[in-house]
């Protein structure tokens, strides 16, 4: 005999199942917490080289540097008229090796290490192999340039504010400068 059920009779082993079923759709609706995945037994200089290999850290730093030197070229072409191109592209192919030999994680591992605890950077990393740990990742050099060139333009009309008051307030208390009036750049 089974148990009754809005008027129907249902079987203790199709209700042992559907209970089941209930609770383990129950239990993979609730959000979980990303547990770290780490090797037993790993040292935090270990656990902070894979923190900075998963967010790609290494990868930024090398893409800084190639950014530096672009930046750098047009100054060299300009200070250097007489070189060749081919001689500078030489140079500068160089100096492109020698920042990829610069290990990113010796560099910035001893600061993790100052700053995070061994459970923090395993939650770190728990956190960066979740899917929105791995957008961050994804959408952090985006985030950071657009923040870099809305400081920039933020210093650059603070700025010129700034100086524009500091001159006023100057004048005003009947300082002149000695200097050319040059206007700022705008």
């Amino acid at each position: 005999m089974g148990i009754p059920l809005k008027g129907r009779f249902v079987s203790p082993s199709r209700m042992k199942k559907s209970a089941l079923l209930a609770v383990l759709f129950v239990l993979a609706s609730l959000p979980t917490r990303a547990q770290p995945v780490v090797q037993a037994g790993s040292t935090l200089q270990e656990d902070v080289r894979e923190l900075i290999e998963i967010t790609g850290a290494a990868e930024l730093g090398a893409q800084v540097g190639g950014q530096m030197l672009m930046n750098l070229r047009p100054v060299f072409d300009r200070a250097y008229p007489n070189v060749p191109a081919r001689t500078m592209n030489e140079l500068f192919d160089e100096m492109r090796t020698e920042l990829g030999r610069i290990d990113m994680v010796a560099l910035v591992g001893p600061i993790y290490e100052r700053h995070f605890t061994q459970a923090e950077i395993r939650g770190l990393i728990a956190f960066y192999k979740t899917p929105l740990g791995q957008r961050t990742i994804e959408m952090m050099p985006v985030v950071t340039q657009e923040s870099m060139a809305a400081g920039q333009e933020w210093g650059r009309v603070v700025g010129r504010q700034m100086a524009d008051r500091v001159r006023q307030r100057l004048q005003e208390r009947g300082y002149r400068s000695s200097a050319p009036a040059r206007p700022l750049r705008r």
